[in-house]
């Protein structure tokens, strides 16, 4: 599995318009994004492999109980458009490593096992492809709400053993400007 897009595996379609919609207000947008990082948190944490521990139960019983382990799990967040997407993604793996960025240069030196890289909206890929060229690891994993078909085919070509799950993949190319950008647009900064 190389790409997995949700909008067809869970009825999102009246969050997505609210993402779309001009006059969605920044923390309306932002809890959005927040729930989409969960969504996707969960789909990434879905295709691990599972750990088993023998729990005692209340009723006394021992059972073995499967566990995904987070442990390794490193989530960067792409700043400003990917923070709430890579804090909502924190929730479903709370023992992996944080990091909110804005350039990948700080974590040239580390090796990771497996890395989260989250953001709003892959137009380009441009950026999302500095951080995988930058940072090592084992396994990359991308999460974004929006991502432009073509820059799917330009990411694997590029990091052919990166899994994207995106919310929705949109046909056209838009990169936002002023009221339309993401990052403005969960900040109030247009």
């Amino acid at each position: 599995m190389n790409f997995c897009e949700l909008q067809y595996k869970y009825p999102l379609q009246n969050l997505i318009n609210q993402t779309r919609i001009s006059d969605t207000t920044a923390n309306v947008l932002a809890h959005i994004h927040h729930q989409f990082g969960i969504l996707l948190g969960r789909e990434i944490l879905g295709i691990q492999p599972h750990i088993y521990k023998i729990e005692q139960l209340t009723q006394g019983k021992y059972e073995n109980l499967v566990y995904h382990d987070d442990r390794e799990f490193t989530i960067i967040g792409i700043l400003r458009a990917g923070l709430y997407i890579a804090e909502g993604i924190r929730e479903v793996f709370p023992n992996a490593q944080y990091f909110l960025l804005k350039t990948p240069q700080e974590l040239e030196s580390h090796i990771f096992k497996k890395v989260i890289i989250a953001d709003g909206v892959i137009n380009t890929g441009k950026t999302l492809d500095t951080f995988l060229a930058t940072i090592r690891a084992e396994k990359y994993y991308i999460a974004t709400n929006v991502i432009y078909e073509k820059s799917i085919k330009t990411i694997l070509e590029h990091c052919p053993m990166a899994n994207i799950f995106s919310i929705r993949c949109s046909t056209n190319s838009y990169v936002g400007q002023g009221n339309s950008d993401t990052g403005n647009r969960l900040f109030n900064t247009f």
